[in-house]
C-alpha cells in the first residue's frame, strides 16, 4: 500500500570547485591542483513499513521485539496488547511511506594534480573521500525485497547508518602518451588505474527473525558483548569466545562493545584494478579518412600476475553471519550458543577477477 500521505523524495545538493595553477620551482610549470566538494542532503527518502507488526517488549541490548498481529481482530486494538490478539496469518502488509526526522546525507571531497608535457606525456593523479549515509539503501525492484534485504536492529524503525555504497577512499591515476612516429599517424597509449576501499558490511545474528518477532532472518544486528562477563550474554558451553573476541578486534568492533553494532560498520577489503589502452592511427585510400587500431586489457595487473587485481566482496546483502543465538524471555539475557568459525566473508567475485585483452578496428571520416 501507498501511505496516503507519501512524499516524492527529494535531495538538495552543494557543489564548490576550486582550480590552482601553479609551478612547482625544480620540478616543473605547468601544474594544474583540482579541489571539488559536493554535500548532498536527503529529505523524505522512501522507507517500507510492515503494518502488522507491533511492538510488545524490548530485548536485553534495548531494541524493539514484535508481534505480527491481526488487526481485524478487536482485541488486537488494545494496549497493551492481550492474549486474545492472535498473530497474522499472513506475514507482513508493506507500506511505503518516507523517512520521518534524520534522513541521510552525504559528503565527497576530491582532489586531483594534473600536467602536460610538450613532448605527448600528460597525467592525473586523483583523490576521492566519500563519507555517506542513508536510512534504507532500497537495493531491490519489490516492497519485500526492499524491506528484507537491509540489516537492521529495528525493522520498522531503521536508523540512519553508513550506505550500502559507500566508498570511504578511492585512488586514481591516469596516464596518456601521444607521439606521431609515421607521419600524422598518432600512437596513443593510456594506463588508468583505480586503488579503492571496498563496500562496508554488516555483523549480524544467525536467524533472529523469529527472535524479534518479524520473521525475517540472518540480518539482525549484532550485540557486541562487553566481554566473557556481560551481564546480557550467556555463552553456551560450545561457544568459541576466543574466536569470537579475536573476530571483534580484528575488524574493529569492540569500539561497540556494550551496544549493537551499526550497519555497514565493517570496512571491505581494497581492490586494485589497472586498464591499458594502446591506439594506432593508419592512413586510408581516402584523404581526411583513418583507420583506429586498438589494444585494450582490461586488468592488467592480474593478466601479469593471478594474485593481482582479485576483488573481494561481501555477497549480497552485505552482512556476515556471526552468531546463533536465543533469548532467555524469563531472564531477558542472550544466550550465544554458536559462533559461525570461520565467518562467511568477504569472497573472491568471478566476473570482476578476470582479465580481458580486446582488438579492435575504427574507421573515421
Amino acid at each position: 500500500a501507498l501511505d496516503p500521505s507519501f512524499e516524492i523524495p527529494k535531495e538538495w545538493k552543494l557543489a564548490l570547485g576550486a582550480r590552482w595553477n601553479f609551478d612547482a620551482g625544480f620540478m616543473g610549470e605547468g601544474y594544474r591542483l583540482l579541489f571539488d566538494y559536493l554535500h548532498t542532503r536527503k529529505e523524505d527518502s522512501a522507507i517500507l513499513r510492515d503494518a502488522t507488526l507491533e511492538q510488545f517488549g524490548t530485548a536485553p541490548d534495548g531494541r524493539p521485539l514484535y508481534r505480527s498481529i491481526d488487526r481485524s481482530v478487536a482485541a488486537c486494538s488494545q494496549r497493551p496488547i492481550p492474549a486474545a490478539c492472535p498473530n497474522r496469518s499472513f506475514t507482513q502488509d508493506f507500506i511505503l511511506s518516507n523517512v520521518q526526522g534524520d534522513d541521510g546525507e552525504s559528503d565527497v571531497y576530491s582532489l586531483a594534480l594534473t600536467k602536460a608535457y610538450d613532448w605527448g606525456l600528460d597525467w592525473t593523479f586523483g583523490y576521492a573521500y566519500t563519507d555517506a549515509t542513508e536510512v534504507t539503501p532500497m537495493t531491490s525492484s519489490v516492497a519485500f525485497s526492499n524491506y528484507a534485504n537491509i540489516s537492521v536492529s529495528d525493522p520498522n524503525n531503521p536508523a540512519v547508518s553508513t550506505s550500502n555504497y559507500n566508498i570511504k577512499n578511492r585512488f586514481t591515476v591516469q596516464m596518456n602518451y601521444r607521439k606521431a612516429f609515421f607521419g600524422d599517424n598518432e600512437t596513443k597509449i593510456t594506463l588508468y588505474g583505480r586503488v579503492n576501499e571496498g563496500r562496508p558490511y554488516s555483523p549480524v545474528f544467525v536467524d533472529g527473525g523469529n527472535v524479534f518477532g518479524d520473521t525475517i532472518d540472518d540480518r539482525h544486528l549484532l550485540y557486541v558483548p562487553t566481554g566473557p562477563s556481560d551481564p546480557l550474554v550467556v555463552f553456551g558451553s560450545g561457544f568459541n569466545q576466543a574466536a569470537f573476541f579475536s573476530y571483534l578486534e580484528a575488524n574493529d568492533l569492540t569500539k561497540y562493545a556494550g551496544s549493537i553494532a551499526p550497519r555497514n560498520s565493517i570496512d571491505g577489503p581494497w581492490w586494485h584494478k589497472f586498464d591499458l589502452r594502446i591506439a594506432q592511427e593508419i592512413p586510408s585510400f581516402v584523404e581526411g579518412h583513418k583507420f583506429d587500431l586498438f589494444l585494450v586489457v582490461e586488468n592488467l595487473g592480474n593478466l601479469i600476475d593471478d594474485d593481482w587485481g582479485v576483488f573481494y566482496e561481501q555477497a549480497f546483502p552485505h552482512n556476515v553471519q556471526l552468531v546463533e543465538f536465543t533469548r532467555n524471555a524469563t531472564t531477558n539475557q542472550y544466550n550465544y550458543n554458536t559462533f559461525v568459525n570461520p565467518p562467511q566473508g568477504p569472497a573472491r567475485d568471478p566476473d570482476a577477477n578476470l582479465w580481458e585483452i580486446r582488438f579492435g578496428l575504427k574507421y573515421t571520416f
